[in-house]
């Protein structure tokens, strides 16, 4: 009896010390990945821009770079979503900050474009923490203690000024910036061999040269009901910007100041059928002209024919709405979807599907003319007419916006890599190992005691 005691109180003996020893082992485990405390003082930022290497690598001067606090942070590392943007960390899937990974300037880019999206969508009026300059390549913001946390930076889109080619087509592409997480400070990190809070962290935003274009073809169909087709004339179309939306070259600007595009439409050109519907001559589509889209938006367009008074022809008052959806993509570089709405008498009778904008992707918009030479006099009036008649609404007039200066381009700046966090282990199991191991201890040494 006595020696089943003696190895019972041994037994709970080691187990206390085994689980003292290991919540020791397991607290100098958590100790070499454990953030250290963070000294709430002041600190600062550098943003650096340049090209890619593939456009040359250097510098992009004279760009405007915005950082907005999505968090705070605290003495102990944590981050606190500020309340501007904690709905859409949320929708984003990232409502525990400490799950971010930011060690990789390619890491989380689904988060950082929902981010941008965010900030760019109306009505949201999250204005900059800080914004600056850069000269040089780089502008620098500081950061007093009270301002420390987790910041969203972005670089100011330049529209187009480059003369360069995308899908085969040349135009005017635009410098698109990239975005970029950063902690400040940024704290200790082991892939990058740091052991403290960087106060002073360096971000580096590439600016990739890129753009958008869509083409939007008309086709012209007459239908002869009566008589044969011997009138030689042209047809009128206009596409009208609605809003700040961007035209092709030659736009003209109507008298009441409404922006417009109008083309002539020789009828040589047209689709030509008889009154079963039977083609009895081919048309071919004509295009307005290339539209460049050089900055993320949702582009309107009204596209109709103009209604005119003309010897046996009546004119198609149906007008088309054309969406042009642009977004910065993950990548860095400019995507978008295109969509048109038909409308009759003012009804909306038709939304096509969206297919991806760009070359092969542009719908034809067709006009039917009904043409009988028995009917004599003149066929309908009004329509459209850049909003002279028929119902046709023409849009806010909408001044020209002027292409920013071309910044001078010097020698590409040094890349520093940023230290930034990663998430360590947690130290809540080891009050309770080492607990459970005095209690054991104890009761051993009891045991023993009493025998």
């Amino acid at each position: 009896m006595n020696l089943r005691r003696k190895i019972m109180a041994l037994t709970l003996s080691v187990l206390g010390c085994v689980c003292i020893l290991g919540s020791t082992v397991n607290a100098a485990t958590d100790t070499s990945e454990k953030k250290a405390p963070v000294d709430m003082r002041e600190g600062s930022l550098t943003v650096r821009t340049f090209e890619t290497k593939a456009d040359g690598g250097k510098a992009v001067n004279g760009v405007r770079i915005s950082a907005y606090r999505i968090a705070e942070i605290d003495e102990n590392g944590e981050y606190t979503a500020a309340s501007a943007f904690s709905d859409v960390l949320k929708d984003a899937g990232f409502g525990d900050l400490s799950g971010l990974d930011l060690t990789s300037t390619d890491a989380n880019s689904a988060l950082r474009k929902a981010l941008a999206d965010h900030i760019r969508s109306d009505g949201a009026g999250i204005e900059a923490a800080a914004e600056g300059e850069t000269a040089n390549g780089e502008v620098k913001f500081d950061f007093g203690a009270d301002q420390l946390g987790l910041y969203f930076v972005q670089g100011g889109l330049i529209e187009g000024y480059f003369d360069g080619s995308v899908d085969g087509q040349n135009g005017k592409l635009s410098y698109i910036p990239d975005t970029a997480l950063v902690s400040i400070p940024s704290p200790p990190n082991s892939e990058l061999g740091t052991e403290y809070w960087d106060h002073l962290p360096t971000v580096n935003l590439k600016y990739t040269k890129g753009g958008l274009w869509t083409d939007p073809p008309v086709l012209k169909s007459v239908k002869v009901l009566k008589g044969s087709l011997s009138e030689s004339r042209d047809f009128r179309f206009v596409m009208q910007a609605v809003g700040d939306a961007p035209l092709p070259d030659g736009e003209k600007v109507g008298g009441d100041g409404s922006r417009y595009l109008e083309m002539t439409y020789p009828s040589e050109l047209a689709e030509i059928t008889d009154s079963s519907g039977k083609v009895t001559k081919e048309g071919r589509s004509k295009e307005f002209g290339v539209i460049w889209l050089t900055t993320p938006g949702l582009y309107e367009y009204l596209i109709y024919e103009v209604q005119e008074t003309a010897s046996n022809y009546t004119f198609d008052k149906t007008s088309y709405r054309l969406y042009v959806d642009v977004e910065l993509a993950e990548d860095g570089t400019l995507t978008g979807t295109q969509w048109y709405e038909t409308i009759e008498d003012g009804v909306t009778t038709e939304v096509s599907e969206k297919t991806p904008a760009g070359p092969g992707a542009e719908s034809v918009f067709r006009f039917t003319n009904l043409y009988s030479k028995s009917s004599g006099g003149g066929g309908g009036s009004g329509g459209g007419g850049g909003g002279s008649s028929g119902g046709h609404s023409v849009p806010t007039p909408v001044q020209n916006v002027s292409e920013p200066s071309v910044p001078e381009l010097p020698e590409s700046p040094e890349v520093i890599p940023q230290a930034l966090p990663k998430t360590g282990m947690l130290w809540w199991p080891v009050p309770i190992l080492a607990a459970a191991g005095i209690v054991l201890f104890a009761a051993g040494y009891i045991l023993e005691r009493k025998n």
